[in-house]
């Protein structure tokens, strides 16, 4: 469906308007606004159709550059449109009255398959469980297998992606995210520079506490793959992101202990209307013949199916945290390369389109919702 906006103060355009987008198949009416709000994040729109008069023309042209991947048309009247000298970075005019084949087959002639970045959060309630190795190794190797823009968040404080990839520098931590566009974006992201065929960025937001969904709706817009190492879960920012994600690799290790601690995370995501589909399960740190522990895992958990597992292989991971090299530099043979390179293999097969949350309301933050989170931190 194409998420659209719809921006017109004439009550008298905006209804012929409404009737008219009803008509247009796969056409969906996300929201629609008298004018522009400038605090307002439209990265998750794929159309905005808008009244443009000299007062929100700049904000236009900000909007395009800070959102080039979403589609506008512009409604014009005659008399704004003949005295206006800028029409040329207008993308699509359409001159008021709006007529019902003319903007249908405007909106036809868009490609809205943008594919903004898909967002992979890694997240575990324990530490020590290897989540930034996955993250990590998940990253190089999504971006090897698909030559793509692929950007590392780090959310967590202990910034153990950032010693992954680069000595001591100096990492930015103010970001200016309303400004944001493809020609300042550079200067706050880190390219990983060991390996030359890598398109990887790396980017620290551990400091960041709040509008954590507006600041990746942005960066979605500039990159193909966004992975994020998520802190813990009784941080309400850390709730925020993996909600908005496409996919939560939960990565827990093959003990009772996290069966307890997979079935409470299951019990938070069923709060907040969490798709389960849209979290793959991984066990870190098997032996090679651990099939009956990881089928009785599974039958502890509610019949929750196990994505894929990591085989242990201490001496071959250390090797390449020590020199900064991906797995496959060091040792492409080795078990636990495979098993990361069948994890992107895995994820990257996955239709999202099938994949939603059961719906978009906020998260409820009542007393019930807290004591799980309390049980998840005991």
């Amino acid at each position: 469906m194409i998420k659209t906006l719809l921006i017109e103060k004439n009550a008298e355009y905006k209804s012929l308007i409404l009737n008219q987008l009803k008509m247009i198949e796969n056409v969906s009416l996300a929201l629609v606004l008298d004018e522009f709000q400038k605090e307002r994040d439209y990265g998750e729109f794929d159309l905005i159709i808008f009244d443009l008069d000299k007062k929100n023309f700049d904000f236009y042209i900000s909007l395009k550059e800070k959102y080039p991947n979403i589609n506008y048309i512009a409604l014009l009247d005659n008399i704004y449109g003949n005295k206006n000298a800028n029409l040329n970075s207008i993308q699509n005019i359409i001159i008021k009255p709006v007529i019902f084949e003319i903007l249908k087959n405007t909106i036809e002639q868009f490609n809205f398959k943008r594919n903004k970045a898909k967002v992979f959060s890694i997240f575990s309630p324990k530490k020590a469980t290897g989540k930034t190795t996955l993250a990590l190794n998940l990253a190089f190797e999504i971006s090897r297998k698909t030559l793509k823009k692929v950007l590392i968040i780090d959310f967590n404080k202990q910034n153990d992606t950032q010693k992954y990839l680069f000595d001591e520098v100096n990492i930015p931590t103010q970001i200016d995210f309303d400004n944001l566009n493809n020609t300042n974006i550079e200067k706050y992201f880190l390219k990983y520079e060991l390996e030359n065929d890598l398109n990887l960025y790396f980017l620290n937001l551990s400091e960041i506490k709040e509008k954590q969904t507006k600041i990746i709706n942005i960066l979605k817009n500039y990159f193909d793959f966004i992975i994020t190492d998520c802190s813990n879960i009784t941080e309400p920012k850390t709730l925020e992101i993996l909600y908005n994600s496409d996919l939560v690799l939960l990565l827990a290790l093959l003990n009772q202990k996290s069966v307890d601690v997979v079935q409470k995370c299951y019990e938070i995501f069923d709060k907040i209307n969490y798709n389960n589909d849209k979290i793959k399960l991984i066990i870190n740190r098997t032996a090679n013949n651990s099939y009956g522990e990881i089928e009785e895992f599974e039958n502890k958990i509610g019949q929750r199916r196990v994505f894929n597992t990591i085989v242990n292989n201490f001496l071959v991971l250390d090797d390449s945290i020590n020199q900064k090299i991906p797995l496959y530099k060091i040792n492409p043979n080795s078990n636990i390369f495979k098993a990361f390179s069948k994890i992107a293999d895995d994820i990257l097969k996955i239709d999202f389109e099938s994949l939603q949350n059961k719906n978009k309301n906020e998260i409820i933050f009542d007393d019930e919702f807290y004591a799980l989170l309390k049980r998840m931190g005991d």
